[in-house]
């Protein structure tokens, strides 16, 4: 039974979770080039103020299209696990109604580990 749900299920799962998975970084990596193009060329080079006002900052160009990348890489991040994680949650129900007892007892259990889970990234 084990081979054939992994035939059957596990395998198409990991094909499909990898192939979606390198489209999103792809997506993800456009996105970010794009987005240091438009403030370096488009936003910053467009205007002698803005050049300007980059030259008096105490951080380059290069460190403001940093700091931008990362908060965008951070939310689009934070998005991906989120939608990743709604099939999971799609199951819940009916693991709360076929196996009610497993599910009190295994709760508890998930959210400690969410806690800790959290206090790690957050002490990072």
């Amino acid at each position: 039974h084990a081979l054939r749900f992994m035939a059957v299920v596990g395998l198409p799962y990991l094909a499909q979770r990898t192939a979606v998975e390198s489209i999103n970084a792809h997506l993800e990596r456009t996105f970010l080039h794009r987005l240091t193009y438009s403030l370096s060329v488009q936003l910053v080079l467009a205007d002698g103020e803005s050049l300007a006002a980059t030259a008096r900052s105490n951080l380059t160009l290069d460190a403001h299209a940093d700091a931008l990348k990362e908060s965008v890489h951070t939310i689009f991040s934070l998005a991906e696990r989120k939608l990743f994680s709604l099939p999971k949650m799609a199951l819940l129900p009916s693991v709360l109604l076929r196996h009610p007892r497993l599910a009190l007892a295994g709760l508890p259990i998930i959210l400690g580990l969410d806690a800790a889970k959290s206090a790690l990234h957050a002490a990072l």
